[in-house]
């Protein structure tokens, strides 16, 4: 059952909904199967020799009916991804199941708002700005320090104040939205500020910041990117404590770019990656439905 997309929790709504899926998925078998032998029965020398054989045909149209909706169900339930395509202008969303930093593409790494690095009293090394310092800035971090700030000198990004009272990690604040610009091993890194870091180090977000933190993320993409790929996860769903569901942060990223992207190309091509962990809590035919209906 649960390849149907049926689960022990389900509300009458959505079951019905799935029932009438399945019997509109026998429908495109059965529907062009029978009318075609039923055509030939009446109209073609074979209609003798068909018409011995029609209700054998029409109970094999019937299972094949039924087989056709239960695979197409499990396609769709344990594939990895999926790519969708516009144009005017012309560019790609691909979603899939992948490690972020698999990508050979540019890619975004959410960070706080005073930018800090320190591991593991301020960012956690299961996060993905934890995976990312590991992974190219493992021995230094101090160089990680140092681009960040030339960076944001590079930009006059005007930081908010000193805040002497911050337990842990830098003290100097910057607005929330700000992003720049760095690059690492052939890769362009955008670091995108979109959560507040409290005086006891606790990270915190919100709708509001991660849209005003979008906002910025697809201009300094549109301008430092060249209009090439680049790849990012879901901002808001680790650490953060944005209060939505991963799949409604993932809808509300896709509709703010593709909002954008239609005033002006941001890049060719976005790519989301989705913890293979979290695969129940991500419905891909639905996400897919949706870009399907932005594209016009």
């Amino acid at each position: 059952m649960a390849i149907l997309g049926i689960g022990d929790n389900m509300t009458i709504k959505p079951l019905l909904k799935i029932i009438y899926e399945f019997i509109k998925d026998m429908g495109t078998i059965i529907t062009p199967v029978v009318t075609t032998v039923s055509f030939a029965c009446l109209y073609t020398p074979l209609h003798e020799q068909l018409e011995t054989s029609f209700f054998n045909i029409i109970l094999w149209a019937i299972f094949l009916s039924f087989i056709f909706p239960v695979i197409k169900r499990f396609y769709l339930k344990y594939r990895n991804g999926f790519t969708v395509k516009f144009n005017n202008p012309n560019f790609e969303v691909e979603v899939k199941y992948e490690d972020l930093f698999k990508e050979k593409s540019n890619i975004v790494v959410g960070f706080n708002n005073y930018f800090d690095t320190q591991m593991p009293e301020v960012i956690s090394p299961n996060s993905i700005q934890g995976q990312f310092e590991q992974l190219y800035y493992k021995d230094n971090i101090e160089k990680l320090n140092s681009e960040i700030l030339n960076a944001l000198k590079r930009k006059k990004c005007q930081a908010i104040r000193n805040n002497t009272k911050k337990t842990n990690g830098k003290r100097i604040e910057f607005p929330i939205g700000t992003t720049i610009t760095i690059s690492n091993n052939n890769h362009k890194f955008f670091l995108s500020a979109y959560s507040k870091m409290n005086e006891r180090c606790m990270a915190e977000s919100s709708i509001k910041y991660l849209t005003t933190s979008l906002n910025e993320l697809w201009n300094e993409v549109r301008n430092s990117g060249q209009c090439n790929e680049f790849a990012m996860p879901v901002l808001g769903s680790g650490l953060a404590r944005i209060s939505l569901e991963k799949e409604d942060l993932l809808y509300l990223i896709l509709l703010s770019f593709i909002t954008f992207s239609k005033e002006q190309i941001i890049s060719n091509k976005l790519t989301i990656t989705l913890n293979k962990n979290d695969k129940r809590l991500y419905n891909l035919s639905d996400i897919e439905m949706f870009l399907k209906k932005l594209q016009g």
